[in-house]
């Protein structure tokens, strides 16, 4: 189990920003998950959201998949726009 700050703190260096809710950083993280085509019923507390088209597409995903942060590469403005309740990027 981690903290999601200190998963911010480690993928820091790799250039991840988080955009989020205020709190959020404290949220215990558990499992992590991958969209699956073939299984609608992924879920985990990290979405790794590879594939999606686009960050509102993964913020979708980590949506249905009940996720507390989503990791999605691409704009981080676009990224801090299309986050909401708790799914942070």
């Amino acid at each position: 189990m981690v903290r999601l700050d200190r998963l911010v703190n480690v993928l820091g260096g790799y250039g991840v920003r988080l955009c989020s809710q205020p709190g959020a950083r404290s949220a215990q993280l558990r499992s992590v998950a991958m969209p699956d085509p073939t299984d609608e019923r992924v879920v985990g507390d990290v979405l790794l959201a590879v594939g999606a088209a686009s960050v509102a597409e993964a913020v979708q995903w980590a949506v249905l998949a009940r996720a507390t942060a989503v990791l999605v590469r691409g704009d981080t403005d676009s990224a801090h726009e299309a986050s909401s309740g708790s799914v942070g990027a």
